[in-house]
């Protein structure tokens, strides 16, 4: 049985881990931005990768997590 306190940190830490997603999709774009202007190609209809990908579904279970970590990539919603 867990305690309060391990409860809290990983819940901190899911937290943590969903604005360190927030800030790479933000860094993602602003790279592509700068990539597209300096290569000419900034008038040019373009659409992130990840924004055909539905939202983040976290696993609910320790296999669901040892899945997506040997896959390296989180579970997401389909």
């Amino acid at each position: 049985m867990k305690t309060k306190l391990e409860v809290d940190d990983a819940n901190f830490n899911l937290n943590q881990a969903r604005v360190n997603l927030a800030q790479a999709r933000r860094d993602y774009l602003v790279a592509n931005l700068n990539l597209r202007y300096a290569t000419g190609t900034l008038g040019e209809e373009w659409t992130a990768s990840y924004d055909t990908v539905k939202t983040f579904s976290p696993a609910t279970s320790p296999v669901g997590v040892a899945r997506e970590v040997l896959e390296g990539q989180p579970a997401l919603a389909r």
